[in-house]
Formats: C-alpha cells, structure tokens, sequence
C-alpha cells in the first residue's frame, strides 16, 4: 500500500502548534474502503515497512491493540494500561520518550495542552482506526447555562459559539467548582461550544489534527459523517485514497449473494404503523410502545428465530438502545426490548473493528440511528452543508452487520426492523461499491 507522501515540509509541528495553528500536517489521508476489504492488515504492512516513521495509532478495541503488537513486534509499541500511575501519566510518559504507542479511542480523547506539546514536539505519524468520538453533546440543561451567563461565569463568542470559563472576572463569589466540573474542564480545553444559547457541545480539539507530522485516518462512508463535517467546519484538509476498489466491489457484489432479508410477522409490521408520529424504533418510538406491544414485539422475534427459522441463540445477534436492553449487572430495564432468554445475543449497536461476533448468523437489528436531536442540529449547522445524518445511521447499520458471519464469507439472514435503516441498506446494497 502506498500512502499519500510530501517531498517537503514547510513548518514543524511544534511550529504550528505555537505560532500558526491554522497551517496543518501536509499528509493528511483518509484511507476509505468497506468493511472486510483490508484496512488494517494493509496499515500493518505499511508500518512494517516504514519503521523509520514515529507512530501513535489509535484503535477501537484493545484486541486490535493486541494484533498490533503481535504482527509488529519489531516497532516495541508502548500500550497505557492501568498499573501504578493513571494511563493519562502512562500516556505523557510514553511520548516524553517518544516511543511508538497504541492507544484506544477512549485514550486518544483525554487531551490537555501538554500532551499536545509531547506529540508536536516528538514528529508522530498519527493512525487512527474508524472514527473516534469527536463531538458530543454535554449533559447541561439550557436553565443551567443561562444562569452561567447571567452570572458571568462563561462567556460565549457571537460568532462561533466557542464558550469561555472566566467566572474570575465575574465579580461574583465562586464556590460551585465541583457541580460545574465538566463544563470548566471541556472550555478550559478551548473546544467547547454553545449553540442556540440553549445546549452545550464538547468537540476534540480540532489542533489534535495539526500537531501531527502525519495523518492517516481508516474509516468507511466517511463523507457527509460526522469527522466529515469535522474537518470541512474547521477548513482542514485532506486526500481521501479508495483500497483496493476491485476488491470491494467484489465484497459488495458477495454481500447481496449472501444475505436474506428476513421479514417481520403481519402482527409486528402492525405495532410499527400504530405510532404514526414516531420513527419505527426510533428512541421515542419505543418510548411511546405499551408494556403489552413490546412484549409482543419480542415474542414475534422469539417466534421467527425458534419456530419459523429454527435457529439456534448461540447464532443470533441482537442490538436496539442500550436503555432498552438487558445490561451487565443483569438488570432489565422497566421497557424492555430484549426477547425473553436470548440476553447472550446481545451485540452493541455501535459495533465496529471486531471479530468477536464472526459465527453469528442470524442479525437482527431494532436500531433507528438518529443523533441527539441538539447533536443533529448543531452539526447542520456547523458542517458547511457536509453533514448528512443518513450516511451517520448507515455507516452505524453496516460496520453493525460486518461484525456477523458475512465477514467470513458466509450466508447470514438478516431482519432489520426499522423501515428506514432498512431502505438505506437496500439502497447502499444495490449501489455498486
């Protein structure tokens, strides 16, 4: 695999991150193909024949953390993990040294300004595997964030929205610190924002994406996603490179082969047009569902998998929203969307990056993906026009369904319950790759 290189480079990255913040890294790749076409092995290959190269890859899953240093042994990557410092400490201590590192993207979005400084400083080509979590919304009600300005404790920029901690300059008596902690860590941060005066929203620093000497972003469906927008709100620039465009066609091509689309009973079709202002398992769909057709809901899914299909659970997976689901602690939740004796088929809606799942052949998927409401709104706003909120959903629904038996190559059935996640994948389906 060859990536994207420059012949030259113009500043470092100390440079920009002190003096010029809005000149950026001039490798900057996203490294785009479907699930099962490569991504990674092709990524270890690289390193392995770039050694020279300083790296901090960022990983999903700590098994993906695992592979690296199995098939890489040779580049002693350095791995935070709990001991007698927090990983944070392990993290800073590791690029002090300017060792290569993994890390998951929990880590990678614990980022203060020193550990800025190490990884400007140090010259790292940075990988990150699937997107990370780089914008949220921030748990603050709009009462909470008026009486903030009214006492002076924030100010907000007119014009981005970028909020400010200053209740030193208030005027005003401070003893609120331990309530308010997450709101003077994240502006203090300098990347939280506050749109329509009404919610707060966190976004990783958007100089974590100029420091580096290099980028390489792996990901699928990455335009009109959320890094997508990201990027385009905060003029950075990027090459996207296709992998292996023949061999995901051919995924592609095989996907249709392989999957069935299992539909639902007559009488669960019927309990999704009951709701008619509400999207078939959106999050207040299912809310709005009575004790009675939920449980009848999940009775219609225990018959098609025992009866109808005859199918074992150990081949069954199963997602909807985790408020709704049976949790670790074996707590059921009061609405319940879990069918009675089939919690061990429980895999999370935003799977991604594993293959833990790979025998299970039968899908079944009660999700329909929306981001928060003040998320979506706020990312309409900020993307230029980048953002589309049915690429996020289907980005979700297939990494989701590339967790099962079809990433081996194999046959699966596959019901999906919501009639619009459904038409997204049919249409992305039918599309050549």
């Amino acid at each position: 695999m060859t990536l994207l290189k420059s012949t030259s480079r113009s500043t470092s990255a100390i440079e920009r991150l002190i003096f010029n913040t809005s000149i950026q890294a001039t490798d900057f790749t996203i490294l785009e193909g479907i699930c099962g076409v490569g991504k990674s092995t092709r990524m270890i290959k690289y390193i392995r024949e770039n050694i020279e190269e300083r790296y901090l890859v960022v990983l999903p899953l700590l098994d993906e953390i695992e592979r690296y240093q199995e098939k890489l042994p040779e580049l002693t990557f350095k791995v935070p993990l709990e001991n007698n410092s927090t990983k944070t400490e392990q993290f800073k201590n590791f690029l002090r040294d300017k060792s290569n590192i993994l890390c998951t993207h929990a880590l990678f979005s614990l980022w203060d300004t020193e550990i800025e400084g190490l990884i400007a400083e140090a010259g790292y080509h940075i990988i990150i595997d699937e997107e990370v979590g780089i914008i949220e919304s921030v748990g603050i009600n709009a009462k909470v964030i008026e009486n903030l300005m009214k006492l002076k404790y924030i100010s907000i920029d007119s014009g981005t929205g970028l909020v400010t901690w200053d209740y030193e300059e208030s005027g005003y008596d401070y003893n609120g610190e331990k309530e308010h902690q997450m709101v003077i860590s994240k502006a203090k941060s300098g990347s939280l924002y506050c749109f329509d005066d009404k919610f707060f929203v966190y976004e990783l620093p958007y100089r974590l994406f100029i420091i580096g000497d290099k980028y390489t972003i792996m990901t699928y469906l990455f335009k009109g996603n959320f890094m997508d927008a990201y990027f385009n709100s905060h003029s950075i620039k990027y090459n996207i490179k296709q992998i292996d465009p023949e061999e995901a066609r051919s995924i592609k091509e095989r996907a249709r082969e392989l999957i069935e689309f299992v539909p639902m009973t007559a009488n669960m079709k019927n309990i999704c047009n009951k709701h008619k202002r509400s999207k078939p398992f959106s999050k207040g769909f299912i809310e709005r569902m009575t004790h009675k057709e939920r449980k009848s809901f999940c009775d219609g899914i225990r018959n098609i998998v025992y009866k109808r299909e005859k199918y074992d659970i150990e081949r069954v997976m199963i997602t909807c929203f985790k408020c709704f689901m049976k949790t670790d602690d074996d707590k059921v939740p009061k609405k319940n969307m879990m069918p009675r004796s089939m919690y061990t088929c429980l895999v999370p809606m935003n799977a991604r990056g594993s293959n833990q799942w790979i025998d299970r052949d039968f899908v079944i998927h009660m999700v329909d993906h929306y981001p928060e409401p003040s998320l979506d709104k706020y990312m309409h706003a900020r993307s230029n026009g980048s953002y589309n909120p049915d690429i996020y959903a289907l980005s979700m629904l297939v990494q989701y369904i590339f967790r099962s038996a079809i990433r081996d190559k194999k046959h699966i059935k596959l019901m999906i319950c919501s009639p619009r996640m459904e038409k997204l994948f049919k249409n992305w389906l039918a599309k050549p790759e």
